[in-house]
């Protein structure tokens, strides 16, 4: 697969719902949540976050375009396995995608955040973050793509919160492509963030955005 391919491939297999089953209906459902001013705010999970200043903010339609291309990824021929997961993310809201240059700009690597929220409120099999964490590996696992996950299972607290952390990475010609899942129950939802990134200075510019993470 060539490099511009497979980098397109991992960065769209992020919006794919790694964690979804089948799925009831919950008498609540988490808002879409708002960015003002930089600060991402969702009244359901009564979270704030703040993204650098002059970040790109995805729309809704673009990560939603992002999540059927993702899909096609991972289910190649697999009629069943596309039905499965297009039925399933359905399941899934998009919180928010943010990046630090457009869509479509001439980078080869755009540090990028993503937020979602599944409802597990139906999956016995999913009590942890770290459950679900496994459950995308299985997924991604299934894309012909050089990923190399890190076997350390790690937590980390934000805004008084736990979350699950599964770590990869893939080689881009002399440097890696890194993406670090982090995940946590709460509500009956699994609160799902995903960062890309290339340099330890694009690593310590999210780690930031992760320490502005508040819960109310």
């Amino acid at each position: 697969m060539k490099l511009a391919k497979a980098l397109t491939v991992l960065l769209i297999a992020t919006t794919v719902p790694l964690c979804a089953g089948c799925q009831k209906k919950t008498a609540m459902t988490p808002d879409l949540g708002t960015v003002e001013n930089s600060v991402y705010r969702n009244e359901f999970f009564g979270m704030t976050l703040t993204i650098p200043d002059g970040w790109s903010v995805k729309s809704q339609e673009e990560l939603n375009a992002n999540a059927e291309k993702g899909i096609r990824a991972i289910a190649g021929d697999d009629a069943v396995l596309g039905r499965k997961l297009k039925s399933e993310l359905k399941q899934v809201l998009y919180l928010l995608g943010a990046s630090k240059h457009p869509l479509g700009s001439p980078v080869l690597i755009n540090p990028s955040i993503l937020i979602s929220a599944e409802n597990v409120s139906d999956q016995p099999d999913i009590t942890s973050g770290s459950d679900c964490n496994a459950r995308a590996r299985k997924l991604l696992e299934m894309i012909d793509l050089p990923l190399v996950f890190s076997e350390d299972t790690t937590t980390e607290q934000f805004g008084g919160t736990s979350f699950d952390i599964m770590t990869l990475k893939m080689a881009v010609r002399d440097s890696e492509v890194k993406q670090k899942y982090y995940a946590a129950i709460i509500k009956g939802y699994e609160l799902g963030i995903v960062i890309t990134y290339e340099s330890d200075e694009e690593e310590a510019t999210f780690n930031e955005v992760l320490q502005s993470i508040a819960f109310n």
